[in-house]
């Protein structure tokens, strides 16, 4: 599974990206997990061309968790801030 973590978004604060697996396939129907502090925040499944947008979130750092047929991958560190577009 590989994760490209895309936008964050100010104004209306989110973590969005794209969730694609070795060969660039799209992956439909992951669990998305966004927790800060071990507290979760928000959450979302990954679309048909393996897209997600998890919103609104404050600013700060999140762990992002994503799962998929009995596999996990968390990105950590994920910094949410105004007026800022991570990729």
């Amino acid at each position: 599974m590989l994760c490209l973590p895309g936008l964050v978004q100010a104004q209306n604060s989110g973590i969005k990206g794209n969730l694609v697996d070795e060969r660039g396939n799209p992956i439909v129907n992951a669990g998305v997990q966004v927790s800060e502090g071990g507290i979760p925040k928000g959450q979302a499944l990954t679309d048909f061309d393996g897209n997600y947008t998890v919103r609104p979130l404050s600013g700060g750092r999140y762990n992002v968790k994503f799962s998929y047929l009995g596999r996990d991958l968390t990105i950590t560190n994920v910094v949410v801030a105004a007026d800022q577009i991570v990729t």
